[in-house]
């Protein structure tokens, strides 16, 4: 695996009493080795996290810190499950070797459905105000252009369209109950709303035959292509700016700007932006999360749920922007128009969604309330009630 500077092994404890001596035991014995053979630094550690439970546990870690100099400890100051003992570790890990090299080891027990839940719970508020944001700019929009108004709203007519619509609109309910439940995985989702959707269309609302399957198969391949494409040369853009370690040069420039979490905030914001409008989502999440990720919790003090909702908004906005703006290609392909006009329709929006943007990324509660009321997340970083250290 090469040469490591450090290696901190992440251990969330809860009620390990029994099994923590032996943990200890192996986890030393295997780091010495590595750090015999060269493999790892002589700065390496296992970090025991004891989640807050009211047990011997976190005596137990402080035995072994003052015997053992490879252990540390960290303790939460009331039980908040595994997940958030987990997390805080990894962000204490990353905090700690900020300016070395670090590998993380994730061992015995993570209960990562569950961090996956709040993670989806927390899209939905942004979201909502994303589209409310969208849908005053497209009255704005509607009324001084003098677009023709369509017929007065009645409660009747809404009842009978929402009879109508219940089947497409039980997609949704299908795809958010079974990621936040746990029943599939958010790439699974997309494949059952298909199935669903085409059974629907069929079968249901009979708007499309057998042959419009096919055609419409047939336009979503040629869409495909240009997104595969664009995919591909944005992996490739995205390797080569880790390999001249573009991101971690951008981090540092940002700490060494100023200190003002405002301004901190707003340059995280503007670095994403401009990621999103050059590589695809998945690389830049691949690649920035790892840098950006402990500049935003330790210098602008965000939530890291908080900071992968405005990680993802960004990167949405960059999907709109040029000069890639992978959805602008779909969408002038798909409405037959060309991409600067296209380009020139969409620039109202962004005031929009620079709006939902900025309330995400000075606004805790905006993302954090509906898990904290449902999934009942606690931010962990302002959690610790204890740290060992050498």
């Amino acid at each position: 695996m090469g040469n490591v500077d450090r290696l901190y092994v992440v251990v969330p404890c809860y009620n390990e009493e029994e099994v923590l001596p032996e943990t200890v035991r192996r986890l030393t014995e295997k780091l010495r080795s590595l750090q015999k053979r060269g493999l790892i630094g002589e700065g390496s550690r296992m970090l025991l996290v004891d989640d807050g439970s009211r047990d011997r546990t976190w005596e137990m870690i402080g035995e072994y810190h003052r015997e053992n100099p490879l252990v540390e400890g960290l303790r939460l100051s009331r039980n908040r499950g595994h997940q958030n003992a987990l997390l805080a570790g990894l962000l204490f890990g990353f905090f700690t070797v900020l300016s070395g090299s670090l590998w993380v080891t994730i061992l015995i027990h993570c209960c990562y459905n569950l961090l996956a839940s709040a993670v989806e719970l927390a899209g939905y508020l942004p979201g909502a105000l994303l589209a409310g944001s969208l849908m005053v700019g497209s009255y704005i929009i509607s009324v001084k252009r003098n677009y023709p108004k369509g017929e007065p709203f009645h409660i009747i007519n809404f009842l009978k369209q929402l009879w109508i619509s219940i089947w497409a609109l039980l997609a949704i309910i299908i795809v958010v109950v079974g990621v936040v439940g746990g029943a599939f995985t958010a790439t699974e989702s997309a494949a059952i709303a298909v199935i669903y959707s085409l059974i629907v269309s069929v079968f249901v609302y009979k708007g499309v035959n057998w042959k419009g399957v096919w055609k419409a198969l047939d336009e979503c391949v040629n869409t495909l292509a240009i997104v595969m494409i664009l995919i591909a040369t944005s992996a490739v853009f995205g390797d080569c700016l880790t390999k001249l370690h573009v991101p971690d040069l951008a981090a540092q420039a940002i700490v060494g700007i100023t200190d003002n979490k405002i301004i901190l905030i707003l340059l995280l914001n503007v670095i994403l932006l401009v990621l999103g409008m050059i590589m695809d989502m998945a690389p830049i999440i691949l690649i920035a999360t790892p840098i950006l990720l402990p500049v935003a919790t330790q210098y602008c003090g965000l939530d890291p749920i908080q900071f992968g909702i405005m990680m993802v908004l960004n990167c949405g906005i960059g999907l709109l922007t040029p000069p890639v703006g992978a959805v602008l290609f779909i969408g002038s392909a798909v409405a037959k128009r060309p991409m600067e006009k296209v380009v020139k329709a969409t620039l109202p929006f962004y005031l929009c969604m620079v709006i939902t943007l900025l309330l995400v990324s000075y606004w805790q509660d905006v993302s954090l309330i509906i898990p904290k009321m449902l999934d009942g997340y606690q931010p962990v970083v302002a959690g610790l009630a204890g740290v060992l250290r050498p």
